[in-house]
């Protein structure tokens, strides 16, 4: 039952996602064991495919109308270089970061398209034992977050073009609630890993693309608010915890929203978190369900409870498909409404 209130969860959250259509068709050549990803340029709206193959990199930048606006070419790296880690844009100039087998070093690899050319050189990168927790683009950088294990001192490298730069956020002293909600250290919540989220690592959700509801189950969830870096952490059902970290100084905020009561099974051995929230432009979007009904709160980033929603099982819900709509001449307000029973058979 617990799943199936899981699932209306998630459809809610994907009410706004629309259809795709077919824009258009690449006449692309693809070499033998040839690999692709997509590279955004924020700034531009601009998007470009990158296309690896054992001996060359292309990256093809197309118009709006999907067609192939230009391109370029380099050789690929040596076999020293394992595979991409990430990249950044800016204005005309595309940045592809490889990881290095020595670990100390990052392949930097660089497509300007203003002048045309290409070039490779390296940067300093030297993790040691940091265990990597998040990677996003944001801003035509890329921002890399990593952590030693045991330790509650985050890492910010911050790489743009060929430059990098570092900057260290101290949590030792914080506590945050683990699984069994227990105080701990951010390292202990980080490692607190179970079959949702068996890695400590963040997924980021980009608010501009609806996610997969594999994305949308974990447990760890990071996101970019402006100049903001937001991770949030739903790994404890008594509320959502999250830490704001300002891009621009490093100085940071922590935050708990409360989620709504909800008694654990005293047989269960494996108790499955029921909850999970979502943020969006500063507000907060939690979800927790038990066996008859699933609870939506939605919240200012004060804390402020916004509105809330409760569906029961053996009653109907009410969605409103619009606020106003015109019907034979006249403008009315209409709702419609949907057994929740029918709702999960479909």
């Amino acid at each position: 039952m617990i799943k199936k209130f899981w699932l209306i969860g998630l459809f809610l959250c994907a009410l706004g996602t629309q259809a795709q259509n077919l824009v258009g068709t690449l006449p692309l050549h693809f070499y033998s064991k040839t690999h692709c990803f997509e590279i955004v340029d924020d700034a531009k709206s601009q998007l470009a495919l990158c296309l690896q193959d054992a001996e060359r990199i292309r990256v093809i930048r197309t118009t709006p109308q999907f067609q192939v606006k230009d391109s370029l070419v380099q050789e690929r790296p040596s076999k020293e270089f394992k595979g991409i880690m990430g990249y950044t844009v800016q204005e005309n100039q595309y940045t592809l970061y490889w990881n290095s087998g020595e670990k100390d070093k990052l392949g930097c690899q660089v497509f300007d398209f203003t002048t045309g050319k290409t070039a490779f050189t390296l940067l300093p990168y030297v993790l040691g034992k940091e265990k990597v927790v998040a990677k996003i683009n944001a801003h035509g950088k890329l921002y890399v977050v990593s952590c030693l294990k045991n330790e509650s001192v985050l890492t910010i490298r911050t790489l743009e073009g060929t430059k990098i730069s570092q900057n260290k956020i101290d949590l030792t002293g914080k506590t945050f609630l683990n699984y069994e909600g227990k105080r701990v250290s951010f390292w202990e919540m980080m490692d607190d890993t179970n079959a949702l989220q068996q890695v400590p690592y963040f997924q980021f959700i980009d608010d501009e693309t609806p996610p997969s509801l594999d994305l949308a189950a974990m447990l760890r969830k990071s996101y970019i608010d402006g100049d903001t870096l937001i991770f949030t952490f739903d790994n404890n059902d008594s509320g959502t915890q999250l830490l704001a970290i300002q891009l621009t100084d490093f100085s940071y905020i922590q935050k708990l929203y409360p989620q709504p009561y909800v008694e654990r099974p005293a047989e269960a051995t494996y108790y499955p978190i029921p909850a999970s929230s979502f943020y969006f432009e500063k507000q907060i979007i939690q979800l927790k369900s038990k066996s008859d009904r699933l609870m939506i709160t939605h919240r200012a980033f004060d804390g402020t409870i916004l509105k809330s929603w409760e569906i029961v099982q053996d009653q109907e819900i009410a969605f409103k498909n619009t606020e106003i709509i015109q019907e034979n001449g006249s403008i009315t307000a209409r709702e419609f409404w949907i057994n929740p029973i029918n709702l999960f058979e479909k």
